[in-house]
């Protein structure tokens, strides 16, 4: 028979018979561990995420204490098999009980045939691809049995490795969300259209306008959006709806506004187009300098729970004069970026994002209070996004005498539980990082990351693809 072993975590009883393993040392396990833990924490995090409660209410029922009814609503990431690689294990690892002998039948020196324990590797990667992850499968006649050194071994550093692992998912205390099956969406549907048919019509004018002027950028996609983000409480859903349209209008105009918020394509509303108004050329005008000036940019990689991370870097400031109009350019290229990463994107309006802020080479003179409150009034409480984290690493001096303060007057209390400072040397930082599912391959560079933010070369290639 084939016997497997439980990579993603899922078993947490002490007493399971722990596969063979035929790696020459521990080293060699922990390996394989770090290579692929970005895979396999991604997969551990669906599987918390989607994983409903217990009767009881809690959350934190693992999946082989779960009920088959909890079991089969638990959704998986998908994965591609690109190969399998076999080998014949070490059988020094083994003690053959039948001595050579094999389901009762007689060994023979002229034998050329003889069952030996097998290692089938599934060489995977998962949900973008740029996961990998290699899946091993044994395969060992009933006559071999582990050697109880091998088995202490793999034991010991299996048990290791997932004391020190962090879950991805509950680490901020975000909500988890439902199964959206289909009779579910529906409900949710009708019943927002009856909380949005409550709020006054004062409050939902920019809403109704959408409705009549646009109706093919608020359909159920939308919709779903706003849903996803208040974790299908429709009542908050629907006042974010509102509030959303209001603020679009307010950053946008009425024009601007009621069209997709693309910088390519001639339908976008950050398209250089010769037929706006001064008003609206203006407007675009200082988003693209505020998306030029790079103060947020996405990094286009995810946390080990799946959250997409954005890169936030204060120093782009230097030269910014406080005016209104480059004020209000940098808040709607915030909107820009938002939403490009949400749109189509299931997991991100699942999951949320995450925010690195390097504020290390950021001067007091780049502080701007008002647009701080502009960009925490839009990300709390219009754009269908949800916060888990905004980790602030290296700050300067000022930030905790000048730039805290500000930040926890104008953040909501659920968001100042979310703010991680990260101090100290380079590695502390990163290993610092490392606990929240945030490894070097998926940081920015100024962080002492992997990843290469090109502002430049990402707005250029949005703008081809007409996004």
């Amino acid at each position: 028979g084939l016997l497997f072993e439980d990579e993603l975590g899922l078993e947490t009883s002490s007493s399971t018979t722990s596969p063979p393993s035929d790696a020459k040392s521990n080293d060699m396990e922990e390996e394989y561990h770090e290579k692929y833990s970005s895979a396999l924490n991604y997969i551990r995090g669906m599987v918390r995420t989607t994983l409903p409660p217990s009767k009881d209410g809690s959350y934190f029922v693992n999946y082989i204490d779960a009920s088959d009814w909890q079991r089969a609503r638990v959704q998986l990431p998908r994965v591609w098999l690109h190969g399998v690689r076999m080998e014949i294990m070490d059988l020094n690892l083994f003690h053959n009980n039948d001595g050579g002998e094999e389901n009762g039948g007689s060994s023979s020196s002229s034998s050329v045939v003889e069952r030996v324990p097998v290692k089938y590797t599934l060489q995977c990667s998962v949900d973008d691809g740029l996961k990998r992850l290699e899946i091993p499968l044994f395969a060992i006649p009933s006559s071999y049995q582990l050697k109880a050194s091998s088995s202490t071994t793999t034991t010991t550093t299996t048990t290791t490795t997932k004391t020190t692992m962090e879950d991805p998912l509950t680490i901020y205390g975000q909500r988890p969300q439902p199964e959206e099956t289909p009779s579910f969406l529906t409900t949710k549907y009708t019943e927002l259209e009856t909380e949005l048919s409550k709020i006054p019509t004062d409050k939902k004018a920019a809403w109704i306008t959408a409705t009549q002027t646009c109706p093919s950028l608020v359909g159920e996609s939308h919709r779903l959006m706003f849903l996803r983000c208040e974790v299908f409480h429709v009542k908050e859903a629907a006042e974010r709806i509102c509030n959303y349209w209001e603020k679009r209008v307010e950053l946008f105009g009425d024009v601007l506004a009621y069209k997709p918020l693309h910088v390519g394509g001639a339908e976008g509303a950050l398209h250089e187009n010769r037929e706006n108004t001064k008003e609206d050329a203006d407007r675009v005008r200082f988003t693209w300098k505020g998306l030029y000036l790079g103060f947020m940019k996405p990094t286009m990689t995810y946390d080990t729970g799946g959250r997409a991370i954005i890169y936030a870097d204060p120093s782009a400031f230097k030269g910014y004069n406080h005016s209104s109009d480059e004020r209000y350019g940098v808040a709607r290229s915030i909107w820009y970026i938002l939403h490009h990463i949400l749109e189509g994107n299931d997991t991100a309006q699942k999951l949320g994002v995450v925010v690195i802020g390097y504020p290390h080479n950021a001067k007091i003179s780049y502080v701007d209070r008002k647009l701080m409150k502009m960009n925490m009034e839009s990300i709390t409480g219009c754009i269908p996004v949800r916060m888990g984290a905004m980790h602030i690493c290296h700050p300067p001096w000022f930030f905790e005498k000048i730039v805290f303060p500000i930040m926890k007057v104008v953040m909501p209390d659920r968001m100042r539980k979310r703010l991680r400072v990260h101090s100290g040397s380079q590695e502390k930082v990163l290993e610092s990082l490392k606990k929240f599912g945030l490894d070097s391959d998926v940081l920015p560079s100024d962080v002492g990351g992997d990843v290469i933010v090109d502002i430049d070369g990402w707005l250029q290639e949005c703008k081809k693809k007409g996004l």
